[in-house]
């Protein structure tokens, strides 16, 4: 067996002459595809700041309203206490002057645990008020119910 030369000398190759001296297209479109995914993400972030930012201001508002309404509940609850102060001096005094304001429901930002405040503020100045008017009336009303329970705890 004899060796001979390849017929073919162009199927020959010069090893460093194979490497392109740029970037191939795959290259290419894969660089551009991991730019695109970076992109996407970074938009991703950017969105979930913006949802976060939003968040935040929704907080600092609601934050803000509990104040006032909390403060508007101290104003309502020093009413009452003015009421029941003029209510224990053995003034049966018409106090629906004092409470005229507080009925305005033009507000339109009644919370709840607010209007439970005003309905129980409302309600011991409408006892003290009673009390007031008809001391005898109460004192000919027994304390307890017929089997010496207490009337609250009757059902």
């Amino acid at each position: 067996m004899k060796l001979r030369p390849s017929p073919r000398p162009e199927h020959q190759t010069d090893r460093t002459s194979t490497r392109p001296s740029q970037p191939s297209r795959q290259s290419k479109a894969n660089s551009r595809a991991r730019l695109d995914v970076d992109h996407a993400r970074l938009d991703l972030d950017h969105a979930r700041l913006e949802k976060d930012h939003a968040r935040l201001e929704k907080d600092h508002v609601r934050l803000d309203l509990d104040h006032e309404v909390s403060q508007n509940d101290r104003d309502f609850s020093l009413l009452a206490r003015l009421a029941r102060t003029a209510c224990t001096n053995d003034r049966g005094d018409d106090l629906s002057t004092l409470f005229d304001p507080i009925m305005d429901f033009s507000f339109g930002n009644f919370s709840k645990a607010r209007i439970l405040k005003l309905s129980e503020d409302l309600g011991f100045v409408g006892t003290q008020l009673v009390r007031s008017e008809r001391p005898a009336a109460l004192a000919d009303r027994p304390a307890n119910g017929e089997n010496g329970e207490r009337w609250e705890n009757r059902k």
